[in-house]
């Protein structure tokens, strides 16, 4: 199967007068530009459509794959707390619900998620140190509840 026919069988809206018979005499990439000239020319909406679905579906496949690298590493289980860390990443390292860690923490439903627990403490009056003992012990009793 030629590239030509893998082109012509895929895209059969967009290529109305699309030569089949050219041959690979042509020099490579000739034919991807003379379609690509031609859904710019008669399909313009459908191909930007196209590039910004695969743009945006793109950048999630990228995401999902660095999550699941960053998150497959043991290290990055069970850390001990620092002030650094938001609630949500906390959460995440201990399985625990972030909902567990915000109603611990007093934290209101539309609060910025990458609030992290120095500018908590700072903000509640409180230490980073309360703070670390306090989630330390509602993260003991819900691994304790789950087992």
């Amino acid at each position: 199967m030629t590239l030509n026919s893998i082109i012509f069988l895929a895209l059969p809206f967009a290529i109305h007068d699309f030569d089949r018979n050219t041959r690979i005499s042509q020099p490579a990439g000739t034919c991807l530009k003379r379609l690509i000239r031609q859904l710019w020319e008669r399909n313009r909406i459908g191909l930007i459509a196209f590039v910004l679905a695969a743009a945006v579906s793109l950048f999630f496949v990228l995401r999902l794959g660095i999550f699941w690298v960053y998150w497959s590493d043991p290290a990055h289980r069970d850390q001990p707390i620092e002030g650094w860390m938001t609630p949500g990443y906390i959460a995440y390292s201990h399985h625990v619900p972030k909902e567990l860690i915000a109603d611990a923490l007093d934290l209101t439903p539309g609060r910025h998620p990458h609030t992290t627990l120095e500018d908590i403490a700072e903000e509640s009056g409180r230490t980073v140190e309360e703070l670390k003992i306090l989630l330390n012990a509602v993260i003991a009793e819900q691994q304790r509840v789950a087992e």
